[in-house]
């Protein structure tokens, strides 16, 4: 008996400290940073079309995008980049900081996340949550790629990403 009343108050717990993220309009230098990266990843054939910006904790930004006809297919793969931002400072006094220079992106990490037929992540709304970013999954004619690399059991409804120091992992 006892138990029952503890599993409702876990549960209410995760839910308060869950957030549910809204993409957010990107600036100029992260768009540039953005633009940057999937010029890197694309060839001369390809393009992207797709995507989202959200602002998280910490300074740090999750996009989503998707690059559409490399190599000529009638094919796309989307991905998950998170990018932290930084700016130069110098210490004033006590805890004021003078905030200078340029602001600028660094890429954390980036994931493949899906793409034609093997499923994807659902962007309309998903939560972060202690560094973590919890997507449902669309699964895709074949399964989904991203559930498959997890390890999870493949009717999976939700995907867990964990952004570390030093990229992103699935869980």
């Amino acid at each position: 008996m006892r138990y029952l009343l503890v599993i409702p108050l876990l549960l209410l717990s995760i839910v308060v400290r869950s957030e549910v993220l809204k993409p957010t309009e990107p600036t100029v230098e992260l768009t540039n940073a953005v633009d940057s990266l999937i010029h890197s990843l694309n060839d001369v054939y390809s393009g992207s079309s797709f995507r989202k910006a959200y602002l998280l904790p910490k300074n740090k930004f999750a996009v989503i995008f998707n690059i559409e006809g490399r190599g000529r297919g009638n094919n796309y793969q989307q991905y998950l980049a998170v990018f932290s931002r930084s700016q130069r400072s110098k210490h004033i006094s006590g805890e004021t900081y003078e905030h200078y220079g340029p602001v600028k992106y660094s890429l954390v990490g980036l994931l493949n996340v899906g793409g034609k037929s093997a499923g994807s992540i659902k962007t309309e709304s998903f939560e972060y949550r202690d560094s973590k970013l919890i997507f449902g999954v669309e699964h895709g004619r074949w399964g989904s790629k991203l559930i498959k690399s997890a390890g999870l059991p493949i009717d999976s409804k939700y995907v867990t990403i964990s952004i570390g120091h030093y990229g992103l992992s699935v869980e």
